[in-house]
């Protein structure tokens, strides 16, 4: 796991295959949201997660703000990576 998107695995190795139709196999079999094949020639993954804001604690039962929108966001990536986005 990193917070740097520079330093992340391509899907063929976080995965373990080079099969587009493992890979979206592998995300139904985990029920995970549906593979995505974007960019120019169609070859880079993605897979959007979206959840409630809102966890709620196992003992208080209040609901705590979840935020992992920060995680992939353009201003979190090295210096070297801003002009991608």
């Amino acid at each position: 796991w990193t917070f740097d998107v520079g330093a992340m695995l391509p899907w063929t190795q976080l995965f373990g295959t080079s099969s587009r139709a493992e890979v979206e196999k592998i995300a139904r079999e985990e029920e995970s949201p549906p593979v995505q094949w974007v960019g120019p020639n169609q070859e880079t993954f993605l897979q959007e997660w979206k959840d409630e804001p809102c966890q709620y604690h196992p003992i208080t039962n209040e609901c705590v703000w979840f935020n992992h929108a920060q995680v992939f966001h353009w201003s979190t990536f090295p210096a070297e990576l801003w002009y991608a986005f």
